[in-house]
């Protein structure tokens, strides 16, 4: 059972706001072991949008069989 064309639209809605809204929350750069923390939380955002990314790829692949 494949995702439906607006499925897949919606999905990509989804991933592009994940992925601009992580780089508009990234604020300035703190000192010490905020800076630490915050490197930490920036990789964990990055990490996870790249997950969904490719979650949602694997779920855009056409069928080998030709079934929808």
């Amino acid at each position: 059972m494949g995702l439906k064309p607006e499925s897949v639209t919606s999905l990509h809605h989804i991933a592009q706001t994940i992925d601009s809204t992580a780089v508009r929350k990234m604020l300035a750069e703190p000192m010490g072991a905020a800076k630490i923390f915050q490197f930490h939380r920036k990789t964990n955002i990055l990490h996870s949008v790249f997950t969904l990314k490719s979650r949602i790829q694997v779920k855009e692949r056409p069928n080998p069989n030709g079934e929808p």
